[in-house]
């Protein structure tokens, strides 16, 4: 009956962080409409309150369940109603983070693309004007010549032929970069899928492992409690499978939203150095930068969810296999299995730190903006116009901000200096504890 106890106590654990992340995932379905702000959401919104309710109606027969676990034979069906509504809210949850997803990132693109099309096609307009009137300067006393005017004529139709071409160009450059950001964005779900893939694997066979041990060892077991811990093994590796899940489709959405920030970015730049319009520069970063800051102010609880949970696990493993090993005397096979069964949380610590260091690398090239905008080449050795662009950037202090704290290198570095400095202290403690 311990053996019993001890699984519904993992299964009931696993399905306790999925309903955590399932929550997570619905503050980033809200983060999404705040982001993206489309019109016709209202079936999606309507979605996600019933996804609220259902997660109430949950809780309620989770307590009602739980009083029937006392008794032996309704402990199958309890575990089995518990999976089928977890399941259920789980995969709700998944299709509408997907659906957010997809439309953030086409108005993401789509938004910015327009705006490199659009000032490509201001400084073409600029540029043939200018020209038109040199071209008016030159012929204002000729003005009774007819050829003179045809000139004219001939002149404003190629500079808005020009204009034209030039915006198509742009157009055609944005609409050839999707297929780089479709390229780049299945590689990031292909990873993720392959890192899930592998921690469901490692939990099935360290769940296998135990029940290994479990035959091999000393214990009593009937044939029905060995059918019961079975099942219970099976039930918590499908727990395990979804509520990683979940974790899984969290941290790819929010390493996606990075992404796309790194990518608007990179499409700023190639805007300002195709076409140096710098006073359109400036209102161009003034949307970029509000669009940085409108996604770390509604991104900040998830983030800071995910680095809690990988410091908390990274820690928690680190000191439950030291405390393991002396407990065991360091014997080799226990500590193993040990070892493998708390993969899944240095994968999550890999995980937060992953997304960690794209925030930092994102201010970093915020950073690095001014320096880029100094040493684009114009017809003038001392550009008044560039150089306030570069000065406006620089006093804007762009970057990647959770709860008003700018998410850097050296931050970033100073969490592994907290990190390890905990864990030497905790590996002394335990020392001194087991060898005193």
């Amino acid at each position: 009956m311990i053996l019993v106890l001890m699984y519904v106590k993992v299964m009931m654990t696993n399905v306790l962080v999925g309903v955590v992340m399932l929550l997570m995932m619905m503050r980033i379905v809200v983060v999404m409409d705040c982001v993206v702000r489309c019109d016709g959401d209202d079936g999606i919104d309507e979605g996600c309150a019933m996804a609220m309710m259902r997660l109430r109606m949950m809780k309620m027969k989770m307590m009602t369940l739980m009083t029937l676990m006392k008794k032996k034979k309704m402990m199958m069906i309890t575990m089995m109603i518990t999976m089928m509504i977890t399941m259920m809210m789980m995969m709700m949850t998944m299709v509408m983070v997907v659906i957010r997803m997809e439309s953030m990132k086409m108005n993401m693109m789509i938004s910015v693309k327009m705006m490199v099309v659009t000032a490509t096609a201001a400084a073409a307009a600029a540029a043939a004007a200018a020209d038109g009137d040199d071209d008016d300067d030159d012929d204002d006393g000729d003005d009774d010549d007819d050829d003179d005017e045809n000139d004219d004529d001939a002149a404003a139709r190629a500079a808005a032929a020009a204009a034209a071409a030039a915006a198509a160009a742009a157009a055609a450059a944005a609409a050839a970069d999707d297929d780089d950001d479709d390229d780049v964005s299945g590689q990031e779900w292909r990873g993720y899928a392959i890192v899930w893939c592998l921690i469901v694997l490692i939990y099935g066979a360290t769940q296998g492992a135990q029940a290994w041990v479990l035959q091999e060892g000393d214990y009593d077991m009937s044939g029905s409690l060995k059918i019961a811990v079975h099942c219970m093994q099976i039930s918590s590796v499908l727990s395990f499978a979804l509520s990683s899940a979940v974790v899984m489709i969290a941290a790819y959405v929010q390493s996606h939203l990075l992404l796309g920030l790194d990518k608007s970015l990179d499409c700023w730049c190639c805007q300002v150095i195709n076409t140096p319009a710098f006073e359109f520069g400036v209102q161009s970063w003034n949307s970029l930068q509000a669009l940085l800051k409108c996604v770390g102010r509604e991104l900040a609880s998830s983030f800071l969810t995910f680095q809690v949970m990988g410091a908390l696990g990274f820690c928690y493993v680190l000191a439950s296999s030291v405390a393991y090993a002396f407990r065991t005397d360091f014997h080799w096979r226990p500590i193993l299995l040990e070892v493998c069964s708390s993969l899944p949380l240095l994968f999550l610590f890999i995980m937060s730190m992953r997304l960690f260091a794209k925030g930092a690398a994102l201010t970093e090239k915020c950073r690095a903006v001014p320096a880029f905008v100094n040493q684009i080449p114009t017809t003038h050795w001392i550009d008044v116009h560039r150089q306030y662009l570069v000065t406006f950037i620089t006093d804007s202090s762009a970057g990647f901000f959770v709860r008003e704290v700018k998410i850097s290198q050296e931050l970033f570095l100073k969490q592994f200096i907290i990190v390890g400095g905990l864990l030497s202290g905790m590996f002394g403690a335990l020392s001194r504890l087991y060898l005193s």
